[in-house]
């Protein structure tokens, strides 16, 4: 499970930290989308968030889905009732509350039902490909997120200059 912070309109075309934190989503199976339940139209900025993921590879609008609706402390059980026929039907939701604990559990049990779902399953031919995994250069790291614009700086006693694959590492993964 990721937690990728930071998608928001304009994030396809490098606004914020988009780009990096869009490359990152690829990787995960199911997506949950998290919308504020104090917003004016929840599919409104649930559409933004998928034409987002469109803009950038539309391949990842075949991921599964899950909507949370949040904050839902603020709001009563009956306009959670007059929200929900508005909300994407093609996805399954759950309205939650971190302050009370509001749906906590069943947004537990929906993700789980989601990522064991038939429709979710690795492809066979991928459980005998080799993952392979390069620690990102520190200086690189720091460039890209420069040229993202982000607004802070990092502070690197020492930066190596070495390019080689030393720390390249081939790890077989056996799912079974």
């Amino acid at each position: 499970m990721a937690d990728i912070p930071g998608i928001i309109e304009g994030a396809s075309e490098g606004k914020g930290l988009g780009l990096r934190f869009l490359r990152h989503i690829e990787r995960n199976s199911l997506l949950l989308f998290m919308v504020p339940g104090d917003t004016d139209d929840i599919k409104r900025e649930y559409d933004i968030l998928l034409n987002e993921l469109a803009q950038f590879n539309p391949d990842m609008l075949d991921k599964e889905r899950v909507l949370a609706i949040t904050k839902c402390d603020l709001i009563d059980e009956e306009l959670m009732g007059l929200l929900e026929p508005n909300l994407p039907a093609d996805v399954p939701h759950v309205f939650i509350s971190g302050v009370s604990g509001l749906g906590l559990q069943q947004l537990k049990d929906v993700l789980w039902k989601e990522l064991n779902s038939e429709s979710n399953k690795l492809d066979s031919t991928w459980r005998t490909e080799h993952i392979v995994h390069r620690s990102k250069d520190a200086a690189e790291l720091h460039s890209e997120l420069v040229a993202a614009g982000a607004d802070f700086e990092f502070d690197f006693d020492e930066i190596p200059d070495d390019d080689s694959d030393e720390d390249l590492e081939e790890v077989e993964v056996d799912l079974d």
